[in-house]
């Protein structure tokens, strides 16, 4: 499970390193970028009851939560490869954001259910 979160991890931090100096090496202005992270967040916003409703009837359980995050993942970043103009990366933003709505709930409630009884929340010195 942790290998799978810091695979998953690792590619989307390279949205918040790399694919701003990428567009702008395509002469997309930085306003550009930052309208994908306040599109990624309204979304996220507007789609969270939306997602609960799949969630509970399709994804059931947390492994294929993680699972459809991390091919929905993929898929933007198949999506990104070809992303030349803003609409493409657009596009890819918008699959993203998909994939972190299944994704990250997902890793806290993980941690939640394994860590021991009384310890929820916490993390223990080893």
């Amino acid at each position: 499970m942790s290998v799978g979160f810091l695979i998953c991890w690792v590619a989307y931090v390279q949205w918040l390193s790399n694919i701003s100096v990428h567009m702008q090496s395509l002469n997309i202005d930085l306003y550009y970028y930052s309208l994908l992270w306040t599109l990624n967040g309204l979304l996220i916003v507007i789609m969270q009851p939306v997602m609960a409703i799949v969630v509970r009837k399709w994804v059931t359980t947390l492994k294929a939560q993680l699972i459809t995050g991390a091919i929905i993942f993929a898929g933007a970043f198949l999506v990104l490869t070809q992303a030349e103009v803003f609409t493409v990366f657009l596009l890819a933003m918008i699959i993203l954001t998909f994939g972190e709505l299944f994704v990250w709930p997902a890793v806290p409630t993980i941690a939640n259910k394994m860590a021991p009884k009384g310890s929820e929340g916490f993390i223990k010195e080893l």
